[in-house]
C-alpha cells in the first residue's frame, strides 16, 4: 500500500500459482490488432499491457503515497487535529488485512482488468476526500480504500501474470517495480515544488496540492482503461500446466492460512513480519511528519524543518527503497539472506539512535543533515527485511505461497494498523522504544529460522 506497494504485487502474483521459471525458450510474443492507431510492429501487447498499467500505478501511487506522508501535517494545519492522519492511515491498514482474504473471489467474478479500474476509482476518491476535508469523509474513504487496496493489488498481480510467460516473468515484474517506486520521488519532487518552505501549510494551498494529486490519480484511472484483454487466458494457461496447483477457494485459503499462521515456523516468522508493519508506521508518517516541523506532542522544532525538507526526505526515504531492492537480493543470493537481515539490523540501530539524538535527548539543536541521513537508513533498512522476508516465504513455502503470503501480509497490515492508531497519542520515545524491542527481537527470530534452515540443509 503506502509503506510498501512491491510487498503487495509479490503477494498477488501468488494467489494464483505459477509454474516454475525457465531460461530454455525465448519468450513468446504475439502481435494482434489493437487499435488503428497501434502500431502492433513495435510493441506487442503483453508488453503494452506492462507498460501501461505500470504507468497508471505509477500515477495512481505518485498521489497517493504522496499524500500518505503529508496527511498527517496538512489535516493538522487545516482541520487542527493532528491525529486524524494517523487514525485514517489505521483504517486503511485494519480493512485491508482482512480484505485480502475475500478479494480475490472479487477478482476471479469480475476479472483483472475491471478489478484494477475499480480500485483505481476509489484511490482516486480517496485523493478527492482532502480536497474538502472532515473528519467523516477522511474516515469512510480511508475504510473504502481498505478494501480497494485489496482489489487492485490483487487485480494487478493477476494481470501482470497474464501478460507474462516463463522467460519473462522477472524483467516485467521488474519494469512495473521500478515504475511503480519512482512514484514516491516523483510525488515528493511535486511537494518540493508546490509546497511552502514553511512549518504550515494553509488551506488554499493544501487544496491546490491535492488538487494536483487528485489530477493525476484520475490520469492514472482513465490509462486503466487502455488497457488490452491478453491473448492467452490466465485461467487456461494455468489449468493446461502440469506444474500448477489447483486454485483455492476463498475459505480453503482462509483455513489453510490459519494452519499455517499456527505452525512453530511462521509464529517465528511471524515476529519479524509484525516488525515490519511497526516500523512503517515510523518511516511512512511519524517521522515524515517530523520532518515537515512537528513534533507532536513535543517542542517547536527549528524553522528549516518544514513542508519542503518533508518532501526531501520523502525523495530520499524513495530512493533508499530502490537502492535496497536493487542491491539486497543480490546479496542475499550470493551471501545469504542473514546477512541482508543483520544490513537491515544496523541501519534501523544507528536511524533509531539517530531520531533519539535528534529529536528526544536534545543534545543540540535538532541538526537537518542527520535527519535527511535517517530518512536513507530508514528506508534501506525497511528495504533488507522486506527483502528477507519475500525471500524466505518463497523458498521456505512454494507450495503453499498463497497462504504464505496471506499470513505475511496478515501479520504486517494488522501491526501496521495498530502501530498508526498509537503513533499520534504517544510520546515518540515510547515509541522508539516499542520499535527497539521489536527490532532486536525480529533479528533474533529470523537469524535462529535461517541457522535452522542451514543445519537442516547441511544434514540433508
Amino acid at each position: 500500500l503506502a509503506a510498501a506497494p512491491t510487498r503487495l504485487c509479490t503477494y498477488t502474483l501468488t494467489l494464483a500459482p505459477t509454474p516454475h521459471t525457465s531460461h530454455t525458450h525465448p519468450p513468446h510474443t504475439s502481435t494482434p490488432t489493437l487499435s488503428p492507431n497501434f502500431n502492433t510492429a513495435i510493441m506487442d501487447v503483453p508488453m503494452y499491457n506492462v507498460l501501461l498499467h505500470g504507468f497508471a500505478f505509477t500515477c495512481l501511487f505518485t498521489a497517493f503515497q504522496t499524500s500518505s506522508m503529508f496527511q498527517d501535517t496538512v489535516l493538522d494545519d487545516v482541520l487542527g487535529d493532528p491525529n486524524l492522519g494517523f487514525e485514517s492511515l489505521a483504517v486503511i491498514y485494519g480493512v485491508f488485512a482482512f480484505s485480502n482474504f475475500v478479494v480475490p473471489s472479487i477478482v476471479n467474478l469480475i476479472g483483472a482488468r475491471i478489478g484494477m479500474f475499480v480500485g483505481s476509482i476509489f484511490y482516486t476518491l480517496f485523493i478527492a476526500a482532502f480536497l474538502k476535508p472532515t473528519v467523516a469523509t477522511i474516515i469512510v474513504a480511508s475504510a473504502l480504500l481498505g478494501v480497494a487496496a485489496a482489489l487492485i493489488w490483487t487485480a494487478q498481480g493477476v494481470f501482470l501474470t497474464a501478460n507474462s510467460n516463463d522467460s519473462n516473468r522477472g524483467r516485467n515484474g521488474g519494469i512495473f517495480w521500478a515504475m511503480l517506486q519512482s512514484s514516491v520521488i516523483i510525488g515528493n519532487l511535486i511537494a518540493l515544488v508546490k509546497l511552502p518552505d514553511s512549518q504550515k501549510i494553509s488551506t488554499s494551498e493544501a487544496h491546490f496540492f491535492y488538487l494536483i494529486l487528485f489530477i493525476v490519480a484520475c490520469v492514472g484511472t482513465g490509462l486503466l482503461l487502455f488497457t488490452r484483454k491478453p491473448k492467452v487466458d490466465l485461467n487456461v494457461a494455468l489449468s493446461t500446466n502440469a506444474d500448477a496447483a489447483p486454485r483455492l477457494t476463498t475459505r480453503e485459503l482462509v483455513a489453510s492460512t490459519v494452519r499455517l499462521c499456527l505452525t512453530e515456523e511462521m509464529l517465528w516468522l511471524s515476529i519479524s513480519i509484525i516488525y515490519t508493519g511497526l516500523e512503517s508506521s515510523l518511516w511512512g508518517s511519524k517521522f515524515q511528519t517530523i520532518m515537515g516541523g512537528k513534533l507532536n506532542p513535543g517542542p517547536q522544532l527549528p524553522s528549516h524543518f518544514n513542508a519542503r525538507t518533508l518532501a526531501i526526505s520523502g525523495m530520499i526515504i524513495g530512493a533508499a527503497e530502490i537502492f535496497g531492492g536493487v542491491t539486497m537480493g543480490r546479496v542475499a543470493d550470493r551471501y545469504g539472506r542473514s546477512w541482508v537481515v543483520i544490513i537491515g539490523f544496523l541501519a534501523h540501530v544507528f536511524g533509531l539512535f539517530f531520531i533519539c539524538l535528534n529529536f528526544v535527548a536534545w543534545v543540540f539543536e535538532p541538526n537537518l543533515a542527520m535527519g535527511l541521513c535517517t530518512s536513507f537508513l530508514l528506508g534501506l533498512g525497511d528495504s533488507c527485511f522486506n527483502t528477507a522476508m519475500y525471500s524466505y516465504l518463497g523458498h521456505r513455502f512454494p507450495g503453499k505461497t498463497a497462504e504464505a503470503f496471506a499470513s505475511f501480509k496478515f501479520f504486517q497490515s494488522s501491526a501496521s494498523g495498530i502501530a498508526f492508531a498509537y503513533t499520534g497519542r504517544i510520546l515518540l520515545e515510547w515509541q522508539l522504544l516499542i520499535l527497539a524491542v521489536f527490532l532486536l527481537a525480529s533479528a533474533f527470530s529470523f537469524l535462529r529460522l535461517e541457522s535452522r534452515q542451514h543445519e537442516y540443509s547441511q544434514l540433508k
